[in-house]
């Protein structure tokens, strides 16, 4: 009964088959079977149907269909339309391990292929991109990207180069109809990676004659290759990524690209594709501004959620903000003017009918009375943080504020006397309507000398997280009112101090709040007090700690690596009094991802064992240390595939060192800045290490190398940023290498008599290589 009961789903799982498969034959009235020739080749047959012109329209869209068959037996004529070899122009993976793959490994020797449109005629097209015709429609190159996903074209040079003809050739120079969404919708679909997809768009920017590099996902318009930007422009904060127009004259190039409407589209796509929200507009070179009627195509795009504009600091640039403000979206949630000159009737203009949810106003070229109207109303309610730094705010402005306001993140940086004490005087009336919403306050005082009034304002914002306070002057009655007010946050997270000056009671009643999991203390001075806290009994949840230039006692200094829960600490240029000797001991805890610790008086810590328990390390700072050789070798093994910055400043190295760093298997960034080499040179890690295709930027300036040394750098095939010293090198070996690698920034010293140097930079600068002069 069992057999029978088999046989019967057998029979019917068969028929369900066929059936289906005979429904789509009828809607796809392309078939093709195919077959293998030994292991050279793969036949194409086209059954029953003579070969149409390859422009009939489908009514929806283009389908294709693979199936394998042991035997593949027809009644109707077929006809050979294509042969495919292993040395095709384009590859496809599936008809590749259909070729490559023997009896034992895939069973079957033949296969039919059903699909809606003339796929004999793409075919021949993966074989000889000079069969692409000069006018391609929609339907057409839809086509030709839906046999490159679902044969799976191999991802290579010829692929890109055959996407790069269709593209210049098509869509550019021919047609105005094509649809260049589809590249990017093939891109994803094939779950390409990153460099792929940016070889599409860089297609598109050489075809436009735009410069313009990739970093982290995000994109930078440039005016040649060598031009220097800012990356600190972009915000890691945020998930989405930015466009950044690094200067004038760039954008005034994309002005007259984007007023063709096919180009905008792609501009439209590709920041979909990118997930580009941000535009910054970087006038880097401080460039005076012609007068033109720009239309600001870029800030029109759908989706854009933030507008940054820097160094527009030319009178000139008062008639380009004031056109400007007729073309920011009304959904534009951030809003940035940084070292940028906007007079107030532009401003106020633009912050009238707005809503942003962040505004930042980072520059000196603001007037000093910034006498905003009082209509803004529907801003600050709207606003959920405000960044005003070197920025002159009126008393009133700042009372409606606070009155109005619902923000929940303040960060204020002053300059002069009279802005802080505005502030300081409106922030006076808390408890405002919102203060219970403030999670992030970060101030950067003018005048360390501040009222105590401050700080019991400051208590009014019952539910900080995020508490930054820098350039104070520490007295007793600060001191007192500070800690009283920092005991009282119950769920502050995270507390910055950067201070001036001491008090005796400064550090002992410091520490009485357990919740603190993120801690940074900082003397802008040498501090003269020493610094006593119990750390295990009252802050054993702390995650992330940060001391410099603090003096410390030793039983805090031992208990501070004793914190199990530590993920990051930071230790700079601190002292550590009254030296007692101790019994040996270690890092405790198993989590931490970066330690940083640049102090020269190692006397504190020979009786630690650093480096044996970093497991899980990611970024490990010992800098300026002055270590022994041999020191780095103690390093823990199981931490090769986690650790990806090494920075170890003017440090000693021998080849226990070496053979040690070269087990590292993910390191990104290695600085071996000024470390002194004995009796072995650089190159010594070729025999044993893992970063060779890792590595990404290497620092080894005022360390001694030769021209071997210099042919083992050429082995880090990924390496982008390179700084050395350029005494006794082969200058032409070292342009060979920098090109080699394709090094996008080259630094090192400038000896501005050397006719050599001179020649060779100006090499580097036309082969694209930025060239810093240190």
């Amino acid at each position: 009964m069992n057999n029978f009961e088999d046989l019967k789903l057998y029979f019917m799982f068969n028929m369900l088959y066929y059936l289906i498969l005979f429904q789509f034959i009828i809607a796809n009235n392309f078939t093709y079977s195919f077959e293998r020739n030994g292991n050279l080749e793969i036949l194409f047959f086209r059954i029953n149907k003579e070969e149409s012109a390859f422009n009939t329209l489908a009514p929806n869209f283009c389908d294709l269909y693979i199936s394998f068959h042991e035997s593949f037996e027809s009644n109707h004529e077929k006809t050979r339309v294509f042969t495919y070899e292993k040395n095709n122009f384009i590859g496809f993976e599936i008809l590749n391990d259909f070729i490559t793959s023997s009896k034992s490994l895939h069973k079957y020797e033949r296969g039919i292929i059903q699909c809606n449109f003339e796929l004999s005629y793409i075919l021949r097209l993966s074989k000889d991109i000079a069969e692409i015709p000069c006018v391609l429609n929609n339907y057409q190159f839809s086509c030709i990207l839906a046999v490159l996903k679902r044969l799976k074209a191999v991802e290579n040079k010829r692929l890109f180069e055959f996407i790069k003809f269709l593209i210049i050739t098509d869509f550019f120079l021919y047609n105005n109809c094509l649809n260049i969404q589809e590249i990017f919708d093939w891109a994803l679909s094939l779950e390409i990676n990153v460099q792929s997809s940016n070889i599409i768009l860089s297609i598109i920017f050489n075809f436009l004659m735009l410069a313009h590099v990739f970093y982290d996902g995000n994109l930078i318009i440039l005016e040649n290759t060598s031009e220097i930007y800012d990356l600190k422009v972009f915000d890691t904060q945020v998930l989405y990524k930015s466009l950044l127009v690094n200067n004038i004259k760039v954008f005034y190039s994309l002005e007259n690209a984007l007023k063709n409407p096919q180009i905008l589209e792609t501009f439209k796509s590709m920041f979909s594709m990118l997930n580009i929200r941000s535009i910054v507009l970087y006038n880097n070179q401080r460039s005076k501004i012609l007068e033109s009627d720009f239309e600001f195509p870029m800030f029109k795009i759908d989706g854009i959620k933030s507008i940054t504009i820097i160094d527009f600091r030319e009178f000139s640039s008062s008639l380009f903000l004031k056109r400007l403000r007729k073309h920011i979206r009304k959904d534009l949630e951030v809003l940035k003017f940084q070292n940028t000159y906007i007079d107030i009737s532009t401003l106020t203009t633009i912050l009238k009918d707005q809503r942003f949810k962040k505004l930042v106003l980072n520059n000196g070229g603001i007037p000093v009375f910034f006498h905003l109207s009082n209509n803004f109303t529907g801003l600050n309610q709207s606003l959920k943080c405000i960044d005003f730094r070197n920025v002159t705010v009126d008393l009133d402005w700042w009372k409606k504020f606070f009155m109005e306001a619902n923000v929940d993140k303040i960060i204020i940086h002053f300059s002069i006397q009279f802005a802080q004490d505005a502030f300081i005087m409106a922030f006076g009336f808390v408890p405002f309507p919102s203060s219970n919403n403030v999670t992030y306050f970060k101030v950067i005082f003018d005048n360390p000398q501040i009222p105590t009034s401050f700080f019991g304002s400051l208590s009014c914002l019952k539910n900080l997280r995020t508490l930054k306070i820098s350039k104070y002057l520490v007295s007793e009655a600060i001191h007192s009112r500070l800690f009283e007010v920092i005991e009282n946050f119950k769920v502050l997270k995270c507390l910055v101090l950067r201070k001036y000056g001491y008090s005796k009671k400064y550090y002992i009643s410091l520490f009485k709040n357990p919740a603190i999991e993120n801690l940074h203390l900082e003397s802008i001075f040498q501090d003269s007090e020493i610094f006593i806290v119990d750390f295990l009994n009252y802050y054993s949840s702390l995650t992330k700690l940060v001391l410099i230039n603090i003096m410390i006692c030793q039983s805090s200094f031992i208990e501070i690596f004793e914190l199990k829960k530590l993920t990051s600490l930071t230790y700079r240029s601190c002292i550590v009094e009254p030296k007692i000797n101790s019994e040996p001991f270690c890092l405790k805890s198993k989590n931490i991802s970066l330690l940083t610790i640049n102090s020269n008086n190692l006397n504190d810590f020979k009786n630690i064992d650093l480096l044996s328990n970093l497991e899980t390390i990611e970024n490990l700072n010992l800098s300026l240390c002055n270590l022994p050789s041999g020191y780095l070798s103690k390093l823990s093994l199981l931490c090769n595939l986690s650790l990806k910055i090494l920075s170890y400043e003017f440090n000693s190295l021998n080849l226990n060192d070496l053979q040690r760093m070269g087990k590292l298997e993910t390191l990104e960034e290695l600085n071996l800045r000024g470390c002194k080499f004995i009796r072995i040179n650089f190159c010594k890690l070729n025999c044993e290490c893992k970063f060779l295709y890792s590595l990404k930027k290497l620092d080894i300036w005022l360390v001694r190398i030769n021209n071997e040394d210099l042919k083992f750098i050429c082995n880090f095939r990924n390496l982008r940023n390179l700084t050395l010293t350029l005494s006794g090198l082969d200058l032409y070996a070292l342009e060979d290498c920098l090109i080699l690698l394709k090094i996008y920034q080259f630094s090192t010293h400038v000896n501005i008599a050397d006719r050599g140097f001179i020649k060779l930079f100006g090499c580097l600068n036309e082969k694209g290589i930025r060239v810093i002069r240190i």
